[in-house]
């Protein structure tokens, strides 16, 4: 199963699970595996978003 993590840019990364039964997971299960991945965009544009002011915080130094 492939459940894309969004970010701003749109999607950044894929989430896949594996399992050799086919259908193992149930409706409950994808939507915990949706809902994590929702949490994984999030974090991940947290930390190019944190990533980014270092950068400028760097450069600004930098130059003062």
């Amino acid at each position: 199963m492939c459940v894309p993590i969004l970010g701003d840019k749109g999607v950044v990364a894929i989430l896949n699970v594996y399992s050799s039964t086919e259908g193992a997971f149930d409706a409950h299960e994808i939507e915990l595996l949706v809902e994590l991945a929702g949490n994984l965009g999030l974090v991940l544009e947290n930390l190019r978003i944190a990533h980014a002011n270092e950068r400028v915080n760097a450069a600004l130094a930098h130059s003062a």
